[in-house]
């Protein structure tokens, strides 16, 4: 079962769009004007003023809008409340809420786009991808991205659109937390402004080792300690393609019982039945990570080296 994700807290959120806005200008990804930024609060909505340049945003300038989406407070709110309103609307039932919308005219997407309309005569079909699962990083972080036909920005039909697109997949058992919109920008969503990191959380008391006395061992305070620490957690840094098509390599931090070490995990990606599949081993030392304490700190019983295979699938 999915848990949903709770609602920031408003002074949270202010400060967190104008962080991430301005990394966004920093780094690029927006220009002059363009984007916007909104998050879905417990009673309404904040979201970047019209004509506002994400790298200058300040907190109290920010719009405010209430539940039903209309203006209390801040700078004159952007247009695209409307279809962000949409995208929380329609994704609230689903596996992936979403509690923040970023919209960008990344020039790159906006490239790809472009090259896809043309190609399709300006005539996307119901089901068409912006780009096909082609990276372990895109899997991670994105999935699928659906490539919304051309519609004026503004354009209700577009933000019903979008919705449509999120029922669709989600009732295919599809995830979905981004969508192309065509020749405009992607709109990307999740649960605030700075999840733009691949994440993978694993539930520690899952782990099964076919012999019920040993599970229960592996989740006292000697081993796992599940009751303090029940997740183990792998949130990456950095991809890099290797030589070898379809092989990579992702760094970033692990953390088991309270414990990080930088890990460097060597992975393969493929595409089997239409799905991106990415999948690999890594060698961890458990006694980085206080796995095994007391009488069995010592490596002479149990090995420190550990290895842990995975495989990760874009459904």
């Amino acid at each position: 079962m999915t848990s949903t994700p709770a609602f920031m807290d408003e002074c949270q959120a202010r400060d967190e769009i104008c962080r991430v806005g301005r990394s966004l200008f920093e780094r690029g990804y927006v220009h002059a004007t363009a984007g916007n930024i909104s998050v879905r609060l417990a009673d309404g909505y904040l979201i970047t003023p019209t004509d506002a340049c994400l790298g200058t945003l300040q907190p109290e300038r920010l719009a405010r809008l209430d539940a039903q989406g209309q203006q209390v407070a801040g700078d004159r709110a952007s247009k695209t409340i409307a279809l962000h309103r949409q995208i929380y609307e329609a994704s609230a039932s689903t596996a992936a809420p979403a509690r923040c919308v970023i919209h960008t005219h990344s020039t790159h997407l906006v490239a790809c786009s472009l090259q896809a309309d043309t190609a399709a005569d300006g005539e996307l079909a119901a089901d068409a991808q912006l780009l096909p699962p082609i990276t372990p990083y895109f899997v991670m972080k994105v999935g699928r991205v659906p490539h919304i036909p051309y519609h004026r920005p503004g354009d209700a039909a577009a933000a019903a659109l979008v919705a449509q697109t999120i029922t669709r997949y989600a009732a295919q058992g599809s995830t979905v937390r981004a969508v192309m919109l065509a020749r405009l920008g992607p709109n990307v969503w999740h649960r605030s402004p700075a999840e733009a990191s691949a994440v993978l959380e694993v539930d520690l008391a899952s782990v099964d080792v076919d012999n019920d006395e040993a599970n229960d061992e592996l989740a006292t305070k000697t081993w796992f300690n599940t009751p303090a620490f029940p997740k183990a957690r792998f949130e990456s840094t950095s991809v890099k393609a290797l030589p070898t098509a379809g092989q990579y390599e992702v760094v970033g931090t692990l953390t088991i019982k309270g414990q990080k070490q930088t890990v460097t995990v060597p992975a393969r990606f493929t595409e089997k039945a239409g799905q991106g599949v990415f999948e690999g081993k890594l060698t961890i030392q458990r006694g980085a990570f206080s796995i095994g304490e007391g009488a069995w700190k010592a490596f002479d019983i149990v090995a420190n080296d550990v290895v842990v295979h995975f495989q990760l699938t874009a459904k």
